[in-house]
């Protein structure tokens, strides 16, 4: 709980939520943070599910983008969140971005929470968060491209009913590539995702902001031959008979 506070409250940033203060009233501990009016993705997902939908392309690209900006801000500060998942994405009635819960982060000169403990969300969790060695920012971004992975397809890359399953896909199945599931995506984009769920965190970007360089890059390619391909498309002349 102290966590919490005492990592959110070092980061001053747009998509990270703003904590006020801490403090203790009787027995009971406090946090006053700042109020958000909407919902969290992991709610917004579970509604496109229903509906048989997903979110355009535009839309995800929005999200990864605050995303990124948020844990940039974090893992400047050497801080890894450890629980990059939809329900801690926060998304706002003006449709803004806002990053929440780090009690389980991983400070820099913290042995709690220390990596001698398997901590997370089985589904969202790097390979090296379930073999308990080092993490840093790379695991953050592999919790990132899960959660991308997710609302490009509709669907988890690594599922099961067991953690055992689960555990046992993350460190050693590869899943299938994002256009396999959605036919509507770039082959392009499978490259970036994929490469962001490298099970080898130094086969992954060498930082949040390369991977969303990356992402932007395939997102502009993209449109640039949408843009062609509709240029290029000419209109059938119409002749009126009079």
């Amino acid at each position: 709980f102290g966590r919490e506070a005492e990592v959110a409250g070092q980061i001053q940033h747009p998509n990270v939520i703003t904590i006020y203060e801490m403090g203790v009233e009787g027995d009971q501990k406090y946090i006053v943070m700042e109020y958000i009016e909407g919902d969290d993705l992991k709610k917004q997902m579970t509604q496109m599910s229903r509906e048989k939908r997903l979110l355009p392309l535009e839309e995800i690209l929005k999200i990864a983008n605050a995303t990124c900006s948020a844990l940039h801000a974090i893992h400047e500060k050497k801080i890894v969140h450890r629980d990059i998942k939809p329900s801690n994405i926060l998304i706002t009635k003006e449709k803004n971005i806002k990053l929440t819960d780090f009690g389980i982060a991983r400070l820099p000169d913290s042995s709690l929470t220390g990596d001698e403990t398997m901590i997370g969300t089985p589904h969202y969790m790097s390979p090296e968060q379930f073999d308990n060695r080092q993490v840093d920012g790379r695991s953050d971004e592999f919790s990132l491209a899960v959660v991308l992975y997710e609302l490009l397809t509709g669907e988890k890359p690594f599922v099961g009913d067991t953690l055992p399953i689960i555990m046992n896909k993350v460190l050693k199945v590869e899943p299938l590539p994002p256009s396999d599931l959605n036919i509507l995506l770039p082959k392009e984009l499978d490259e970036v995702i994929m490469k962001a769920m490298s099970k080898n965190p130094n086969d992954r970007y060498p930082s949040i902001d390369e991977f969303a360089k990356a992402l932007n890059d395939c997102f502009n390619k993209k449109q640039q031959e949408k843009n062609k391909a509709e240029g290029e498309y000419k209109s059938p002349t119409i002749i009126e008979d009079n």
